[in-house]
């Protein structure tokens, strides 16, 4: 009897720990297939509609990484003044041959510490 209970207990787990997966695959919106739907003149709304919120917000510039540190993706989005899209930037380092960047695209940035501050921080 107390077998059974493990058992079914131990199947529970099983089962909400795949719909704990589940929903975190389905929310992952940083892909490459959604990278690559994000075109230029592309306003920052529909941008944000397609990849979800940026893990930062600079004035023109939006940054997206992946929640799993072991994940070194990132992707930059670039915005003119009217907040259109003008350029775009894939990056994988452990993937170098995936690397894209499309338009108006900075040769390099400032990692940290170039003055530009994400939108809303002082």
């Amino acid at each position: 009897m107390t077998g059974c209970r493990v058992a079914r207990a131990g199947a529970v787990v099983l089962a909400v720990l795949a719909a704990g997966l589940a929903l975190g695959l389905a929310g992952c919106q940083l892909t490459r297939q959604n990278y690559q739907s994000v075109s230029l003149g592309m306003p920052a709304e529909r941008v944000e509609q397609i990849l979800g919120a940026p893990r930062y917000r600079f004035a023109d510039e939006w940054v997206y990484t992946r929640d799993d540190p072991r994940d070194l993706v990132k992707v930059s989005v670039y915005f003119d003044a009217e907040r259109r899209t003008i350029g775009k930037c894939w990056r994988n380092p452990e993937k170098p041959w995936e690397n894209h960047r499309e338009d108006k695209v900075p040769e390099s940035r400032p990692e940290s510490g170039g003055g530009a501050r994400p939108e809303g921080k002082e």
